[in-house]
């Protein structure tokens, strides 16, 4: 692995334990949140880029695997995240 990038995971629930592994990403990159951000009932992984505020989501997909990359953009790095949620009760996070 190159300098600077390092395997990242996460475990997920699905009846049983399911650790999944996301594969390398800069180190910049930590994992904030973790919830169904397309309303779908499958949890979507929420990452924020802490040099640069980038921010983005992998959705997973129904088997478990990863199915694309999501950006969302890019904040002050004085914001941070501190939670996720439906605020609209619809079901979206």
């Amino acid at each position: 692995m190159c300098a600077g990038y390092r395997s990242q995971s996460i475990q997920l629930l699905f009846g049983a334990s399911l650790v999944l592994p996301l594969g390398g990403s800069s180190a910049s990159y930590s994992v904030v949140g973790i919830g169904a951000m397309l309303g779908n009932g499958y949890q979507d992984v929420l990452f924020r880029n802490g040099t640069n505020g980038d921010t983005g989501f992998y959705v997973i997909a129904s088997n478990g695997s990863l199915s694309s990359w999501v950006g969302i953009g890019t904040t002050s790095l004085a914001n941070s995240i501190a939670g996720i949620g439906a605020f609209f009760s619809n079901g979206t996070q």
